[in-house]
């Protein structure tokens, strides 16, 4: 066997269960210049790296324990290079019913090259992980800024709108500008929601629904207790080209069935529900059980031909129900989202 150990091209050893040395070969000897001479000098694990050898002795133990064998990367010292050397030591336990020989066998096997690549790799790696994520950062900083300076944009039309407003007596045009003032303002939110958010490009459409529902319903039913809007969807991230055409849809959806409610006599309640389907698609839904005829009810209604041109944008369809009160179901495909979804959330906005 010390023949064979002799023999093979790389380290070996073997050691009692105090980690002393019965025996390693002349690789072992040349590399580490240790020279087996039966003093305690002479231990081979006297030629690891102090760092190293907590560890090593530990999972050694435990090999002699279990009778398993074991491997791991340790630095051993090279005489030859005057500097510690990976190696990659493998050993198996002696079996124990040989008395004089329990302990380990094992070999160790240099991969100081592959290491110091291994290590070079990895601060390649992290060097330019930093560098992405630096350029990410400033990406998503200039997103924000162009979010900030359109929602500001916006505002600035809103006001001249409001400003115009004030100076028109023909309420029939007044109104006209209001709901195109209205639907600037539904943008002017969604970005708002954009700016403020943790993910550039992507809205928490949920959130920005409720709060847009919330404020059409104080708008068109103010002080109303006849009229109850129960807004239940789903948690969904969109991107800025799902989100706008969505968004603005919603708002004449709702827009129109609170005008209708508002005309009701007797309890309305709007429901707004979005989710997604199996099969990847998303649904908006704006129903309400108001028997009045709505402003859709004009096919040349302005409201109708945005919703329909905005769904022809969205790649998707818009199914009407009017058999009783008003239901209209937006589907369309949703693009692809890195945002988990979690448990539905519900919310119930009533009027005060």
């Amino acid at each position: 066997m010390r023949k064979f150990a002799e023999a093979i091209p790389i380290m070996a050893w073997t050691s009692l269960p105090d980690f002393s040395s019965s025996y390693f070969n002349r690789r072992w000897s040349d590399f580490t210049g240790l020279e087996q001479t039966g003093g305690n000098e002479d231990n081979w694990m006297s030629t690891l790296h102090p760092d190293d050898l907590p560890a090593l002795t530990a999972r050694c133990s435990e090999s002699l324990r279990s009778g398993v064998g074991d491997e791991t990367e340790c630095r051993v010292w090279s005489a030859h290079h005057g500097c510690f050397r990976w190696q990659l030591l493998r050993w198996q336990p002696i079996p124990r019913d040989v008395v004089e020989l329990s302990g380990w066998v094992g070999v160790a096997i240099d991969i100081h090259d592959r290491k110091l690549l291994e290590d070079k790799f990895d601060v390649e790696v992290a060097g330019r992980t930093a560098d992405m994520r630096r350029l990410l950062s400033q990406k998503e900083a200039l997103l924000q800024e162009v979010h900030h300076r359109v929602r500001n944009n916006l505002q600035i039309v809103t006001s001249l709108l409001t400003m115009q407003l004030a100076s028109l007596k023909d309420e029939a045009v007044a109104e006209i500008l209001r709901e195109g003032e209205r639907r600037i303002h539904s943008i002017v939110m969604l970005y708002q929601f954009l700016y403020q958010g943790a993910r550039t490009g992507q809205l928490d459409f949920s959130q920005y629904a409720a709060n847009l529902v919330n404020e059409l319903h104080s708008i068109y039913a103010p002080g109303s207790h006849r009229v109850r809007t129960n807004v239940k969807i789903e948690p969904v991230s969109l991107d800025i080209g799902q989100a706008i055409p969505c968004g603005l849809i919603l708002n004449e959806l709702v827009t129109n069935a609170l005008k209708s409610a508002r005309r009701s006599n007797h309890e309305e309640e709007i429901v707004v529900d979005l989710h997604e389907t199996g099969d990847g698609a998303l649904e908006l839904t704006v129903a309400d059980s108001v028997n009045l005829p709505n402003t859709f009810a004009d096919p040349d209604a302005l409201g109708l031909t945005i919703v329909e041109a905005l769904t022809m944008q969205l790649e998707g369809e818009l199914i009407t129900d009017s058999s009783s009160g008003s239901r209209y179901t937006l589907r369309f495909p949703k693009q692809a989202s890195a945002l988990p979804q979690n448990a539905p959330t519900k919310s119930t906005v009533e009027a005060r």
